[in-house]
């Protein structure tokens, strides 16, 4: 699944620097489990991009309710796409 996610507009007392590195921590450990197989941080929005190891949109979901801003319910999902293999692109590897 990817999906993007940015935080809705806070008070300081909620999006601090401490809930900001336990988000960053939690995120680091979904990528070492490989529940998160990539994370990227949007270039144009206050927004990060997460690629996530699921079978379906309400696991992806579960994963995401674990996350320190889903807790502080300050995480606001903006897309959540499955995708698939683009096999068109590797079936047939050029040679070396």
């Amino acid at each position: 699944m990817h999906l993007g996610i940015r935080t809705r507009s806070v008070r300081a007392d909620v999006l601090n620097a401490n809930l900001v590195r336990l988000e960053i921590e939690a995120v680091k450990k979904l990528l070492a489990l490989g529940t998160v197989r990539q994370a990227w941080k949007r270039a144009n929005a206050h927004s990060v991009v997460l690629l996530v190891e699921a079978l379906s949109e309400s696991e992806c979901r579960a994963v995401l309710a674990t996350l320190p801003f889903s807790k502080a319910e300050i995480l606001d999902i903006q897309m959540i796409a499955p995708v698939e293999p683009y096999l068109d692109v590797y079936a047939n590897p050029l040679p070396d």
